[in-house]
């Protein structure tokens, strides 16, 4: 028979074996949401699929067009990355032509028409970059409010 004073050493070795072992165990990470989920949207249109992939700006509480993304002023359509849309198979886009690849596509937002802006150079971030060589189409659209 084990008297009380083995017994609270059994069970203190016991209780400091479980704490050690707790914190040697690997902890789950945390998956805190980003500023911008990315979200991919996918269309079959004819014979072509198109992907656009952009992450999603929050807009509760902030003014996007004409504040954030000011009339006149590229944009890129996203928050922590450049959009990115793919053709499956050649497109021609209001006149211009476009092999079967990926592109990135911004905006110039403005209060009565938008120039849409899809540039070759399809891996970049931040504001709209074009030198003269990497053949961007630039559009102008109707914005249409939902």
């Amino acid at each position: 028979m084990m008297n009380s004073k083995n017994l609270l050493l059994a069970l203190a070795l016991a209780c400091g074996l479980v704490f050690v072992l707790r914190l040697s165990a690997p902890t789950p990470a945390v998956n805190f949401p980003v500023a911008g989920p990315i979200c991919t949207l996918k269309q079959r249109v004819g014979l072509t699929n198109i992907e656009v992939v952009y992450s999603r700006p929050r807009v509760e509480h902030y003014t996007i067009f004409g504040g954030l993304a000011p009339h006149g002023t590229g944009w890129c359509t996203g928050v922590s990355q450049t959009a990115k849309i793919t053709f499956s198979t050649p497109v021609k886009l209001e006149g211009n032509d476009f092999p079967a690849d990926a592109y990135a596509l911004f905006v110039m937002p403005d209060e009565n028409e938008w120039t849409v802006i899809i540039n070759r150079e399809a891996d970049q971030c931040g504001a709209v970059r074009y030198n003269g060589t990497d053949g961007p189409a630039w559009f102008k659209v109707a914005p249409k409010h939902c």
